[in-house]
């Protein structure tokens, strides 16, 4: 069910009692920039103030914002990393935001227009370069979600002089250019070659430990494509391009987890981490 807003209020705090009024509670959409410690790197090793939205991912919220997920990314989503102590806060706020999202649209996008603004004064104070990752738990085309002037959430961000950027399992999305997007390798390797036929680079899960070296090389159809080590930082848009941006295994850490060797096990049974023995791998 949709609810209808005739007026949008234009306050923050008008609008968030608005949403807790239809009982959406949460926060904030946009997480702090330095809360995440690799999104901190960006801004430490990069220069760029990240400012990431977490929404419910895949049908948590009754809502499928990840249409091209797949069991093997759903089982290893990073929904359910972190600290398990504040997990269950986090989720009801992702769901909170993602209901507001589908169902108060408006007010969603009248909020996270104010966000998105105080973000790039903030970035503006620090001295750093203002970038957004609007999909941090999600998978929904910015590029096609407009405000009421017609214009896109990715439109306004580029026109406010910040960037946009996200990872994506849509290999036929068509966004504009300057939406820096990332295909996320799941195993299925025609989808990653389409992609990356397209521009995009790949994000590739290796079986390496934390602080161990990555790969050289990854092989993908008939190419043998050079990899980038993604986990430096996480402004995407900074990657050489026509790379693999590799990845270390994250793992669950929600109380019901499995084991971690079980988690690696899985995840390269389902093709969503690459071992390190694969033959693909270049050393």
């Amino acid at each position: 069910m949709k609810h209808e807003i005739p007026t949008i209020p234009t306050s923050k705090t008008e609008i968030k009692s608005a949403l807790s009024a239809l009982g959406y509670n949460f926060s904030s959409l946009l997480s702090r920039p330095m809360a995440n410690p690799k999104v901190a790197k960006s801004a430490k090793k990069a220069g760029v103030m990240t400012f990431v939205m977490h929404l419910a991912p895949h049908e948590l919220s009754g809502f499928n914002t990840c249409a091209s997920a797949t069991d093997a990314c759903i089982a290893a989503c990073l929904d359910q990393s972190g600290n398990p102590a504040a997990g269950d806060a986090k989720r009801k706020a992702r769901i909170a935001r993602t209901q507001a999202f589908f169902r108060a649209r408006r007010l969603f996008l009248a909020l996270l227009k104010i966000e998105i603004n105080d973000a790039i004064r903030q970035a503006a104070r620090a001295n750093m370069d203002c970038a957004f990752r609007l999909n941090g738990t999600s998978d929904i085309r910015f590029e096609s979600v407009r405000f009421d002037n017609g214009q896109s959430v990715a439109e306004f961000i580029h026109a406010s002089g910040a960037t946009i950027y996200d990872y994506t399992k849509h290999a036929n999305r068509r966004a504009p250019q300057f939406y820096n997007l990332t295909f996320s390798f799941l195993g299925n390797e025609s989808r990653a070659i389409r992609a990356f036929d397209s521009g995009f680079n790949i994000a590739v899960v290796f079986d390496v430990r934390r602080n161990q070296p990555l790969p050289r090389a990854f092989k993908l159809g008939d190419m043998v494509i050079p990899i980038h080590d993604a986990d430096e930082h996480d402004a995407r848009f900074l990657d050489p391009r026509g790379h693999i941006a590799g990845l270390r295994y994250k793992f669950k850490t929600t109380r019901d987890a499995e084991s971690r060797a079980d988690q690696i096990a899985n995840g390269i049974e389902s093709g969503f981490v690459i071992a390190c023995n694969d033959p693909r791998v270049v050393w």
